[in-house]
């Protein structure tokens, strides 16, 4: 019935649709027919009329095409619901006969068919009962490891509270410090209410359990049902809380992230905030500077962390977000350079080096990691791939420069320097050892007792107090010291050849603190520290009064008491040995203080200052590895303040040598006045620009910034001594210990065509205007630290491009007339060395038997 009806609609709807074709013509409109009677019969108006005409059929024509494919669609629409109506109609008529099928059979079913119902629901029961037991467990089981997981936690506790006991009473047993209590380590009334709680939770499940087994064994069987009952209501609550819980995480978690967010966002605006603070700051000073300043106000001074942190700013590089580009032809193109065109990059802070490369025409690379360039400036080392460079590409270091520019590889490689040349390193270079290596250890353990027996003589011969006995002993110890090696094993009867034996070095160190008291004092330090961190309690000021006046004391007795002249006779004599003997001997002074620094730090990290062997070696227990080096009692003074000297030096070949020597260097001061006595005041003894400037009297110096030029100094020198020991005396030594500083290392460093580097040496003068070498530094700071750097650090980065471009550049005739400012050619080897087998690290040892009589 259904189909019929739906061919009836669907051709009365193509009647409709022929009636309406038939229906249109091509008579034109009114308004045309009227143009036409109006119009002349010229030859130009029939014309025109006949376009009018042609498109006007057009559009008709047109218009048929649109209508025709319009009910083409129309069709193909009716066809496809049809279609569709007569699938639903099977559809229905297939469902239909089904359900006679099923109620016929329903008439016809066995009474075994209603039992197999009955079974199937019981099965969905057991379902359900078995989920809902799954449910509990579950829940039961999550209590269950969050109640362990309390209790792993409170085991913790306790074994941790009992180890802090065991160690405090070990601690005391070792020291005899039973008496001694700390605040720290008492029990609170927290921890004591905690343990009571889990006491009164487990008495409470001990309880529970009992009565709930006594309960089942009672129960009657009709009252599973309500059991069962209340167990199904329970588990429907148990997974609402289950469902509460995941909730309330989820929303926990939201809320932490939002938290988050909105902590970034606060950052980033801060920081957006401070950069225009800080730029905002920069363009007022600029404008007060173009600005004359008035007579009325006196200027004041800027800060000198907010001129660093305008500095940092503007000087940051940024980040290079275009595209990565690794073939040189390809960025040529890019960039419209030819061939001749030099390209660098410069990763770091070194406007200089950019201003002069730029100056020299040269194209900056914006891309910090890219490989295409002619030169290369980094701040560090592992910015440079080795691997990768070609011949042509030049960059400002070397591979394995490390076994000069750190002090470990200095202090290793200077003792090779006998295989280039013969020359004593105790002449320069202050005696140094590598503590982590356990022979060098011994080895410096001997040397501190040896020349403590030299301090004692030396105290002696000064009119100090000073035991005749440790005298006595601080002779025989520096007669053994004297003895020659060759001696000793052509004489038989000459013993142990050890220097010094255990009873005269505790007599020796008598007035030093004894490791008993070191670790009680050490201890005492570590409960005060644990008192001031929890209770507030200020630092105790130390008691610096008492010794002075037990030194005074001493002093006065020292001049009362009557001395052996013949036992100072002798300690003269020996002084007089030691002082012809050994090179260092002046630079000893009295009080025996070695300098304790970490192997491959800088700017002063980790250095300490120490008289006392148990608090050197307590020291360098520490991780990593340390150097330990002597001390330069007495060192040249201005103005009552210790000072180094930084020079440069550029190396621009191993092998041959070649290096370069700037003629300009600065000088770095101490704030504070050398005091030799104490040992913890680092503005004393560190005389590093990063260390001074955290000093309360840097601004207020006696030296404007801390520092001098090197004419400065020879100034001073001309007016002291009437003549120029500056360039006679000290300046020639100093080209010789950077020569011979390279020479140690030239068959270790990887020496390459196309680099260069600068290093920076650091050396100190003594009274007697004797330098020592104390480190040689990679990537020196070019910072603009003070008015004396801000002159040097622009001359010598020009300099450096005048030596490594423009004379590495240009031809060998003409090379000779190159401006190269202030650096002078120190030396230019033309041997080629060999390079030796790796064997750095290895211990040789000699063994062997004596011979039998």
């Amino acid at each position: 019935m259904e189909t019929e009806e739906i061919d009836r609609m669907t051709q009365t709807t193509m009647q409709i649709r022929d009636k309406k074709k038939h229906s249109v013509t091509l008579s034109p409109p009114m308004s045309e027919s009227r143009e036409r009677n109006s119009s002349t019969d010229a030859p130009g108006t029939r014309k025109n009329f006949h376009d009018r005409n042609i498109e006007h059929l057009k559009a008709i024509s047109e218009k048929k095409a649109q209508r025709l494919r319009e009910i083409e669609e129309e069709k193909k629409k009716l066809e496809i619901t049809r279609q569709r109506l007569a699938q639903r109609i099977l559809k229905r008529k297939e469902e239909a006969k089904k359900i006679e099928e099923e109620k016929k059979g329903e008439n016809e079913r066995n009474p075994y068919d209603i039992l197999e119902i009955d079974e199937i629901i019981e099965e969905d029961k057991e379902r359900e009962a078995k989920k809902l037991s799954i449910y509990k467990s579950r829940y039961h089981s999550f209590l269950k490891d969050l109640q362990e997981n309390n209790k792993q936690k409170q085991q913790m506790r306790e074994q941790e509270e009992l180890k802090k006991q065991k160690t405090i009473h070990k601690l005391k047993e070792n020291l005899g410090l039973n008496n001694v209590t700390s605040k720290v380590f008492s029990s609170t009334p927290s921890n004591q209410a905690e343990e009571d709680e889990i006491k009164a939770q487990k008495t409470k499940s001990s309880t529970a359990k009992t009565k709930g087994k006594s309960k089942e064994q009672d129960a009657d069987p009709e009252e599973e049902k309500q059991k069962k009952k209340a167990a199904r209501e329970a588990s429907e609550q148990i997974v609402k809380r289950a469902q509460r819980h995941i909730l309330e995480l989820a929303e926990k978690k939201a809320e932490e992230a939002k938290k988050e967010v909105e902590q970034r966002e606060k950052e980033q605006k801060f920081k957006h905030s401070l950069r225009e603070a800080v730029l905002s700051k920069k363009h007022q000073n600029e404008n007060e500077d173009s600005e004359p300043p008035s007579t009325s106000e006196t200027p004041k001074k800027p800060k000198r962390i907010d001129d660093k942190a305008i500095e940092r700013l503007s000087s940051a590089p940024k980040r290079w977000t275009g595209p990565i580009i690794t073939d040189i032809n390809v960025f040529r193109k890019k960039y419209k350079l030819t061939e001749k065109d030099k390209i660098f990059v410069i990763k770091g802070c070194y406007p200089d080096i950019k201003r002069a490369l730029l100056k020299r025409n040269w194209f900056e690379n914006p891309d910090k990691d890219s490989p295409c360039f002619d030169l290369k400036w980094t701040l560090l080392r592992k910015d440079v791939d080795m691997d990768k460079l070609t011949d042509n590409q030049l960059c400002n270091h070397f591979d394995k420069s490390a076994n000069i520019t750190t002090k470990v590889g200095l202090c290793h490689n200077l003792r090779s320097l006998v295989w280039f040349n013969n020359v004593d390193i105790d002449t320069f270079y202050p005696q140094c050892f590598d503590v982590s290596d356990q022979a060098e250890l011994q080895d410096f353990i001997t040397e501190f007792k040896i020349i403590k027996a030299e301090c004692v003589l030396k105290q002696y011969q000064s009119n100090e107090n000073v035991s005749e006995d440790r005298v006595k002993v601080a002779l025989k110890v520096s007669k053994r010291r004297l003895r020659n090696l060759d001696d000793l094993i052509d004489d038989p009867n000459s013993g142990s050849w050890d220097l010094i034996k255990d009873k005269e070095w505790e007599i020796l160190n008598s007035d030093m603190i004894s490791e008993e008291e070191f670790k009680k004092r050490k201890h005492e330090n570590w409960l005060q520290k644990l008192d001031m961190e929890h209770n507030h309690i200020p630092k105790p000021e130390p008691a610096k009064k008492k010794k002075k006046k037990k030194v005074a004391k001493e002093e006065k007795k020292a001049e009362n008491t009557v001395r052996d002249s013949t036992l100072l006779q002798e300690a003269e004599e020996v002084l007089g040995k030691l002082k012809q003997k050994y090179p260092q001997y002046d630079i000893n002074g009295k009080k025996n203080i070695w300098i304790v620094k970490p192997a491959s730090l800088s700017r002063g990290r980790g250095i300490g200052c120490y008289n006392s062997l148990i608090e050197i070696l307590d020291h360098v227990q520490k991780e990593g590895t340390w150097v330990v080096q002597r001390y330069i009692e007495n060192p040249m003074l201005i103005l009552r303040k210790k000072f180094d000297i930084r020079q440069w030096v550029l190396v621009t070949s191993w092998n041959p040598l070649t290096a370069w020597f700037y003629e300009r260097c600065y000088l770095r001061f101490g704030v504070e006045d050398y005091i030799i006595d104490n040992l913890q005041n680092k503005f004393i003894h560190l005389t590093n620009n990063s260390i001074q400037k955290y000093s309360e009297h840097f601004e207020n110096s006696e030296i404007e910034g801390s520092m001098w030029h090197s004419e400065e100094l020879a100034e001073l020198l001309r007016e002291q001594t009437g003549r120029d020991i500056w360039e006679e005396e000290i300046k020639p030594k100093i080209k010789k210990i950077v020569k011979y500083s390279l020479e140690c290392v030239q068959d270790m460093v990887d020496n390459r065509p196309g680099s260069s580097e600068l290093y920076g040496y650091d050396i100190m003068i003594d009274e007697n205007y004797n330098p020592w070498l104390i480190e040689v530094n990679a990537s020196p700071a070019m910072d603009y630290s003070t008015p004396v750097t801000k002159e040097l650090v622009k001359q010598v980065m020009e300099d450096t491009i005048k030596v490594m471009v423009d004379y590495q550049f240009a031809s060998k005739k003409k090379k000779s007339k190159i401006d190269t400012g202030n650096f002078t050619c120190l030396f230019k080897s033309k041997k080629i060395v060999d390079r030796p087998i790796q064997s750095f690290g290895l211990n040789l040892v000699c063994e062997g038997k004596a011979i039998k009589s």
